[in-house]
């Protein structure tokens, strides 16, 4: 199943260390990474959410 994963880079709660090894338990994994973002991404940032996440949507197959 594709996975669509995105990171504040600046979050205090989940460390950038988490993210390490992720693509090895996760087969199909896209990254969406915001340098400029915490914790809160969807607040912080929604247009790069919404974005990532339309991007996601139109490249994911339907089978």
């Amino acid at each position: 199943m594709p996975v669509l994963v995105i990171w504040g880079m600046k979050d205090k709660a989940l460390l950038r260390i988490q993210l390490e090894g992720l693509q090895n338990h996760v087969p199909d994994l896209r990254w969406t990474l915001e340098q400029d973002a915490g914790h809160f991404i969807p607040w912080e940032k929604p247009e790069v959410v919404t974005s990532a996440i339309r991007d996601f949507v139109a490249e994911t197959p339907l089978d």
